[in-house]
């Protein structure tokens, strides 16, 4: 498995104030790399490491590290960096931990056979219109501020 580990210099990126904002945040940036099946949970009254998961579906291997490598980057760019990026090698699943918001980018087969959205099912899903709407009125007025 290769491990990337970075200093964490901020929780979340300049323009979010909370881990709701950045869960959505992350969430659209996947979905600007065609994620599938994009979903976010909350899962701060079960979980004692994380406000969030966000689960992204990919197609092959190609766009699984695309997808991976683009969060990273745009929040490496806004002075944030993953506490733990992993990722399988085979190209089934990269996992980017940002500690109140851990994201889980998987192909289909990988996301169905571990099914963590079944395991955590105590969390509460978040309705894609609420995260992409979220996210958009984030990136806007970060884009106004700049």
């Amino acid at each position: 498995m290769t491990q990337l580990n970075a200093p964490q210099t901020h929780t979340h990126p300049p323009n979010t104030t909370t881990s709701f904002e950045f869960a959505c945040q992350i969430a659209n940036l996947a979905e600007s790399k065609k994620s599938d099946n994009t979903a976010i949970l909350d899962v701060s009254q079960i979980s004692g490491f994380a406000d969030y998961f966000v689960f992204a579906t990919g197609h092959s291997s190609t766009q699984i590290t695309a997808i991976g490598h683009h969060i990273a980057e745009m929040l490496k760019a806004q002075g944030v960096s993953p506490l733990h990026y992993e990722d399988d090698q085979s190209g089934q699943w990269h996992l980017l931990d940002y500690g109140d918001v851990v994201v889980h980018v998987m192909r289909d087969e990988a996301r169905q056979h571990y099914d963590l959205e079944a395991y955590w099912s105590h969390g509460s899903p978040l309705s894609r219109d609420e995260w992409m709407n979220a996210g958009r009125s984030n990136a806007q007025q970060h884009r106004q501020s700049a």
